[in-house]
């Protein structure tokens, strides 16, 4: 039963009681007169109200109690020979504690109606009917308890004001019910909002945007309120529509909707390629649709530069196996290849991005290169917080110190890869376990074309100190007769 409808008990109470009670001044009947009526009608209107499963109790004009049933016996602990005939608000102590005026006796005075209905902490009023909820602090049991009333005046059959009625329903459940859902809904709404994914809750229908966290507005460039309240046609966000019928669809016939790679339009028209997810909900009754959206544009692309990375390392490894006779033209090409990454004017693209996303995605190149030669690879990342930086003169950075501390140790060395961050620098390192720089090329390490290596260039860790330069960061090195570690200290950057 909603709050705001009348109570049916009250009601039918009332109506009862019009039938039954003679009006006031009513000659006696042929039956023994209107003394032995009106017991005849209290009688049957006990009976009637000991049956009603609300809590009810009845007062006259005096406020005296009338009735008081079972139920509300059982709701407060105080048996109806104890209670009946009460007055002097004797009714409100088993759920206050103290003699105060309660719902009743409002009904009873109109006149100061809007003074007491204030104490409680919903109210209204309809066809005559008082309804309120209020919380007791000292309710039966010693507890609290959040009660839902219904009020009424009594009128015989004449018209005549007779008394007032009350029902007192204990709501404490679902009020508790309401509270964890309202906490459940929180927090959803703070996870919803604050996830690093982007999230969209729409319509299943018409994919009308019922909201958006933070995370697809910044991937979109949309503003929350060019979204809320639109269709994904309006917006655009799908290049085709028809995509997104299909996938609902596909969801509708028992289809899972996971990890699917599709493509969505940024407010700039910008199309990123997107890994989404679609799952069915339900919000106020209506059939709506949570979709995740994994932005693997910049992902995929690193993959295609990878892969290009390897082709590039096989035509490497067999030019190297032409032979002796040709190693000195190729040795000058490779070299000339590598000085166009020491230009002191290219252009990097710098954008804050983890170093151990980085180390990850070049990883499985690396540690290809090691298994070749018998070299363990060990990651050590540390999660430090983003620098700036370009991604792949990092991942040029990162291969060219490795592919130096693979070359320096033995079948069954360990090359370890790290990231950690001290004080206000964050440090990638990268150290093997050969047996140490040789100390008459220490003090001219990064000079371009200085090596030790047959087959080197000397440009491969002049390179890693150009690439520093262009992100503020600084090399430094570790060496000994257990092995070498090189590390590249990032500046902190400012949120």
């Amino acid at each position: 039963m909603k709050m705001n409808e009348k109570n049916p008990y009250v009601t039918a109470f009332n109506n009862e009681l019009k039938r039954l009670l003679p009006s006031a001044g009513q000659p006696h009947s042929q039956n023994g007169g209107l003394l032995h009526e009106m017991i005849e009608a209290q009688q049957r209107l006990e009976q009637i109200i000991e049956l009603l499963p609300d809590a009810m109790l009845v007062i006259n004009l005096q406020g005296e109690v009338v009735f008081w049933n079972k139920a509300i016996e059982d709701m407060t602990g105080v048996p109806k020979s104890e209670m009946i005939g009460k007055g002097n608000y004797e009714y409100a102590i088993p759920f206050y504690g103290e003699r105060r005026p309660i719902l009743i006796d409002i009904a009873l005075n109109e006149e100061r109606e809007q003074e007491l209905m204030d104490k409680y902490d919903f109210s209204g009023r309809e066809e005559g009917t008082l309804s309120g909820e209020v919380y007791v602090p000292k309710t039966y049991g010693g507890k609290g308890a959040y009660l839902w009333g219904y009020a009424s005046k009594l009128y015989d059959r004449k018209g005549n004001l007779y008394g007032a009625v009350q029902s007192i329903r204990d709501i404490s459940d679902r009020k508790a019910a309401e509270e964890g859902l309202r906490l459940a809904e929180e927090r959803f709404s703070k996870a919803f909002r604050s996830s690093p994914t982007p999230l969209v809750i729409s319509t299943l229908k018409d994919g009308v945007f019922l909201d958006v966290n933070d995370a697809f507005l910044e991937s979109t460039g949309y503003q929350r309120e060019e979204l809320i309240g639109k269709t994904v046609q309006e917006t655009n966000i799908w290049p085709s529509f028809e995509i997104r019928e299909k996938l609902v669809q596909d969801l509708l016939a028992g289809k899972v909707i996971k990890d699917v790679i599709g493509t969505i339009l940024t407010k700039d028209s910008e199309e990123r390629l997107v890994q989404l997810s679609m799952e069915r909900i339900e919000v106020n009754g209506e059939d709506c649709l949570v979709i995740l959206f994994l932005d693997i544009t910049e992902k995929m692309q690193m993959e295609k530069d990878i892969a290009r990375l390897d082709r590039l390392n096989l035509i490497g490894q067999m030019a190297a196996s032409i032979g002796h006779e040709i190693r000195n033209p190729m040795t000058a090409v490779r070299g000339f290849i590598q000085l166009l990454s020491m230009a002191s004017n290219k252009i990097v693209n710098l954008r804050p991005q983890y170093l151990d996303q980085v180390v990850k995605a070049i990883s499985p190149i690396i540690e290809a290169n090691a298994i070749y030669k018998g070299i363990n690879v060990l990651l050590e990342l540390g999660k430090p917080p983003m620098p700036v930086i370009d991604e792949k003169e990092i991942r040029q950075m990162i291969l060219n110190l490795a592919n130096n501390g693979i070359e320096a140790m033995t079948e069954g060395g360990t090359l370890t890869l790290g990231t950690c961050q001290i004080g206000n620098e964050i440090v990638l390192y990268v150290g093997d376990q050969g047996s140490g720089l040789d100390p008459t090329i220490i003090e001219k390490l990064g000079t371009p074309f200085l090596t030790t290596k047959d087959r080197g260039t000397g440009l491969g860790l002049a390179v890693c100190y150009s690439i520093a330069a262009r992100h503020n960061a600084r090399m430094d090195f570790q060496t000994g007769p257990n092995g070498t570690t090189f590390m590249v200290y990032f500046p902190m950057v400012d949120e």
